[in-house]
């Protein structure tokens, strides 16, 4: 991240095979929010791990 925003990072394809598997992407500060918040469990509300 710098002044401007979320400039590139780097993430997996599970759906993808081989080399093209690990991709970069770039995104505005506020999509790349969206994003990660989606990720993020409200109050009081705790992750099961599924195995």
């Amino acid at each position: 991240m710098d002044e401007r925003g979320v400039t590139t990072f780097r993430w997996k394809d599970h759906r993808a095979k081989g080399k093209t598997r690990h991709k970069s992407m770039t995104l505005s500060p506020q999509e790349f929010m969206r994003r990660f918040l989606l990720h993020v469990l409200p109050g009081g509300f705790h992750r099961i791990r599924q195995g």
